[in-house]
């Protein structure tokens, strides 16, 4: 079977030439990726491994390969391959599973900066430990919520500061800025920050320390004044009479005081102050005890009082002998002590004047007690005045005398209360009854007294009347004789007799009365004479009653007549004759009035026509007041107010309804028409400004250069605008217009987007130039500023850290930024002596950079050729011997040459690392390294891409303008995308080779 198995054809994969099993490689199908995974794993040949790796897309595998193969670039292959698997934004299950199998501390922070799914980022920093990483993820990481967790890791306040220094993101930067809080680092941070925002930030946290500084100054001075005020408190205290509320104060004084102590206060206040409550509470005790013995004094005095009201109040009580009483009182009080604080003898005499009351009391009740039944009778004639059947004019009559003999019967007797009770009830009878009489008198004299005065002004307002009516004036005169000859006879002078107008008034009314009575003889003689003039006017009235018989006008007859009427009535006659002449005007005026209610009934029955065509109005109006065709409505309504202007007449009151009714229905339809309107109006006020908030968000939008939050918030907008309802036709146009201006600005500079970073970067650069070109003058011309290097180094950072310029004009700029560092190193070399740009430093290190790679590139000697000892030859035998992975073999020649070029790229990146070249020798020193190194490449160019440990994957160094290699990054471009955000493309090709950037369609704004 071992023959046969020979001699059965193999796969190309495992031929035993390398190139094939390669060759073999590129026509395996995807079913095949367990052969490959096989072949990256375990054959013998690196290079078949390496090609392996290149298909590979088992994360595990590898993982497993970078961490175990034997060989240096295989690993690094199978890391690259990770990394760029992990980075593959186009297949996120893959990218989290290579993202998951990656170790390496490098490699996880160029995930977390640059995974295309946030949740792959954030697990990549879960992994990561050093501070230095966070601060990188922290400042570049294109998530925001990456960032944000990076920053929450970081605890080194160095790299905080450098975050929020460098990052260009605002959230990011604010946050490092609250992280760090109030310190020293904020003024370094307001200074150097990239960005604005953050800088801003920074100052407000300065601000607010200066501001808590002055904050606690005016504190400490506060308080030294308000510790000077309670001292003068504690002063004041000097003449206080209460200790109490004195020792009060004085206790929250010191606990005010003590409030204080936290303040910069000075020891000589406190000492100042402890010293003034010690005086004060010595004063106050001396004053305690001054009232401690006056309140004793006090108590004695008040007990020796208490004593003496004890007895004078015994003395005045009734006892059955009162002798034998008083004698036992006076011997009491004659063992009483002296009274505390002097006795000037009241109290002896009132003791003496109770008892001698108490005597008189005594003696008064035993006189009462003998008279008791006379008083008791005198009670009885007395209180019969008021009974009910007593005699009015006799109860007045005879009580003053009975009241006098009273008071001098009762007036040295002690009699029962009850017996001067009932008598005081009778004498509060008979003074309201005198009150009540002179109140009516009163009322009654008041009374009278307005009526005369009343009667005196009418009667002197129709005497100024020229034409007063004859029936007035007889009233007015008829009215005075009343009040007048019943008193005519009476004596002048204030009230003659009761009922009598004072003489002034009475003066006055028979001067009326006299002027009046004239009036009246005159107006009826007038009256006699009208009378038999108005015959002739009544004549004259029957003759134009009986001539309107002839008239065929019958609405004019009908208001002649009612007009005669009225005249007839206004001078009707009281002679014979009138008799005759009514008759006639009677009868005349009874034909007519028969012909004109004939056409009255006409003229009714003409209009309850026209009143039912107003009926019919007054429906039709009310049945459409509740429309809402509010147009069709609106003109019939109109039509019908038309025929109602245009109806016949009708009843008047009937009429006055109807309208009412009509323009009630009309109202009713143009009043919910007009409250429609309103609310349309208002709905289209409320839409209008709707829109024109929208136009100012589109216009704030189309200044913006967050490109994606922008378009995101113009399609967002666009969308709302097609959501909110009409507007007024003469606005709707101008709104849809300058929104459709805003999007179109936006959209114009969005498909400009690149053209307006390359120019925003352009500007940048431009900034940087123009201030080292501004250091360059300065130094020319004589002046060394202060801080030159750390100036000179930051601004040299910035840029090399900056988005790079492509063109002509990234050129220019570099030509300039590089003539003005070389001409401010060559005016101030000194000044730049032990930093990056110490000449002198850059042209030994270069130069043993140099001769590092010239001596890698030509290879070692062979231990044989350069002379040396066995034991050194055999040394170098089992060097070269693990370099190919092989003890006691053949040099593996492939090992050798990747040792060799890594040491390459190592020297590589410690040159980019010396920064800027200056001088000759410097210039000289680049060439001569730079030939070298494209030298080693241009003989090995399977070489120049492949992967490795250092920073970069191979082939020879960048350079920047003049020559030089770039910093960290260099003018190669940004790859950021618009304004540091997201990059257009979706990551790197397998091959690693990065993807064409897609540019997003250009949407336009949709139609109103």
């Amino acid at each position: 079977m071992a023959l046969l198995d020979r001699l059965r054809p193999q796969p190309a994969w495992k031929h035993a030439d390398p190139a094939v099993r390669i060759a073999s490689l590129d026509t395996l199908p995807e079913s095949e990726l367990g052969v490959i995974a096989t072949l990256a794993r375990t054959d013998e040949s690196p290079r078949v491994r390496r090609a392996a790796i290149a298909r590979l897309t088992d994360a595990d595998a590898l993982g497993t390969i970078a961490r175990g193969d034997v060989d240096t670039q295989v690993r690094a292959d199978a890391l690259a391959r990770l990394l760029a698997l992990a980075l593959d934004g186009t297949d996120i299950p893959r990218a989290a599973l290579a993202a998951r199998a990656l170790r390496e501390e490098r490699a996880l922070v160029q995930v977390a900066r640059s995974a295309p799914d946030a949740e792959i980022a954030l697990a990549a920093l879960d992994r990561l430990s050093e501070a230095r990483a966070f601060s990188a993820v922290a400042k570049h990481s294109t998530h925001d919520a990456v960032r944000a967790r990076a920053l929450e890791r970081l605890t080194d306040p160095a790299e905080l500061e450098a975050v929020a220094v460098t990052t260009e993101f605002n959230d990011t930067g604010v946050a490092a800025v609250d992280r760090l809080g109030d310190c020293a680092a904020m003024d370094a941070i307001a200074e150097r920050a990239r960005n604005p925002v953050v800088a801003r930030r920074a100052r407000a946290f300065i601000r607010v320390r200066e501001q808590r500084a002055a904050d606690a100054r005016a504190k400490a001075e506060a308080g030294a004044r308000r510790r000077a005020l309670l001292t003068e408190g504690v002063d004041a205290l000097e003449h206080a009479s209460d200790p109490a509320r004195a020792r009060a104060e004085l206790a929250r004084l010191e606990a005010e005081f003590g409030a204080l102590a936290g303040d910069a206060g000075s020891e000589e206040d406190a000492a100042r102050f402890a010293g003034r409550i010690a005086v004060q509470r010595s004063r106050l005790d001396d004053l305690e005890q001054a009232e401690v013995a006056a309140a004793a004094e006090r108590a004695d005095r008040e007990a020796g009082i208490a004593s003496r009201e004890a007895l004078i109040a015994r003395a005045g009580e009734d006892a059955e002998d009162l002798d034998a009483h008083l004698a036992g009182l006076l011997s009491e009080w004659s063992a009483l002590s002296t009274l505390a604080g002097g006795d000037d003898g009241s109290w002896t005499r009132r003791f003496a004047d109770t008892g001698e009351q108490a005597r008189k009391r005594v003696e008064a009740r035993k006189r009462a007690a003998a008279l008791h039944d006379d008083v008791v009778a005198l009670v009885g004639r007395i209180e019969a005045l008021v009974a009910p059947e007593a005699s009015l004019d006799e109860s007045e009559r005879v009580w003053p005398v009975l009241e006098s003999e009273w008071k001098a019967f009762t007036a040295p007797l002690e009699l029962d209360a009850e017996l001067r009770a009932r008598v005081a009830r009778v004498s509060t009878t008979f003074a309201e009854r005198r009150k009540a009489r002179q109140a009516d008198a009163v009322r009654l004299r008041d009374h009278r007294l307005e009526t005369w005065k009343a009667m005196a002004a009418r009667a002197a307002e129709v005497a100024a009347q020229a034409d007063a009516p004859m029936r007035d004036v007889d009233q007015v005169v008829r009215d005075l004789k009343a009040v007048l000859e019943p008193h005519a006879g009476g004596s002048g002078g204030g009230e003659s007799t009761k009922g009598a107008p004072p003489e002034a008034i009475a003066a006055e009314l028979r001067t009326s009365l006299a002027a009046l009575s004239t009036r009246l003889r005159e107006l009826r003689d007038a009256e006699d004479w009208r009378r038999w003039a108005n015959a002739g006017i009544q004549e004259a009235l029957v003759g134009q009653v009986e001539a309107l018989k002839a008239s065929k006008d019958l609405p004019n007859v009908a208001r002649q007549l009612r007009d005669l009427r009225r005249q007839w009535k206004a001078v009707s006659a009281g002679r014979d004759e009138s008799g005759a002449l009514w008759q006639r005007f009677k009868s005349a005026a009874d034909e007519l009035q028969v012909r004109c209610d004939e056409q009255a009934r006409l003229v009714a029955a003409e209009q309850a026509v026209h009143l039912q065509a107003r009926v019919a109005l007054c429906e039709s109006a009310e049945a459409l007041a509740q429309s809402t065709d509010w147009v069709t409505t609106a003109e019939t309504l109109k039509q019908l107010q038309a025929q109602w202007a245009a109806a016949g007449p009708a009843p008047r009151d009937q009429v006055a309804e109807l309208a009412r009714r009509f323009r009630t229905a009309c109202d009713t339809f143009f009043t919910r028409r007009k409250t429609d309107l309103a609310t349309l109006k208002q709905a289209w006020s409320e839409n209008a400004a709707k829109k024109e908030a929208l136009c100012v968000q589109a216009e704030a939008l189309a200044e913006s250069t967050d490109w994606q939050a922008a378009l995101t918030g113009i399609k967002q907008l666009q969308a709302d605008w097609k959501a909110v309802g009409p507007v007024r036709r003469n606005r709707a146009e101008l709104l849809w217009k300058r929104f459709r201006a805003a999007c179109d600005k936006f959209f114009e500079r969005y498909g400009s987007r690149h053209q307006i970073a390359e120019q925003q970067r352009v500007e940048q650069r431009e900034g940087l130039v123009k201030q080292i070109e501004a250091l360059a003058a300065e130094v020319a011309a004589g002046t060394l500023p202060d801080g030159l290097p750390a100036t000179v180094q930051d601004l040299w950072t910035q840029w090399q850290n900056g988005a790079g310029l492509s063109g002509e004009a990234g050129a220019a700029l570099r030509a300039r930024f590089d003539a003005a560092l070389h001409a401010l190193v060559g005016a101030a070399g000194e000044a730049f002596a032990g930093t990056r740009f110490d000449v002198g430093a850059q042209v030994a290190r270069r130069t043993a950079l140099c001769e590092e790679v010239e001596t890698a590139v030509a290879g070692p000697s062979k231990p044989s050729e350069a002379g040396s000892s066995p034991a050194a030859t055999l040394a170098a035998l089992l060097r070269e011997s693990l370099a190919a992975n092989t003890i006691g073999g053949r040099v593996n020649e492939d090992a050798k040459l990747r040792v060799v070029a890594d040491k390459v790229r190592r020297a590589q990146q410690q040159w980019r690392d010396l920064g800027p070249a200056f001088g000759e020798a410097a210039v000289a020193l680049e060439s001569r390294f730079n030939h070298a190194v494209r030298r080693f490449f241009d003989r090995h160019p399977e070489l120049r891409h492949a992967p490795s440990d250092g920073p970069r994957a191979g082939g020879p160094p960048r350079h920047g303008g003049g020559g030089r290699p770039d910093g960290p990054r260099g003018d190669r471009g940004d790859r950021r995308g618009p304004g540091g955000g997201r990059p257009d493309n979706r990551g790197p090709r397998p091959d690693g080779r990065p993807r064409e950037a897609r540019p997003d369609r250009d949407p336009r704004p949709v139609s109103s």
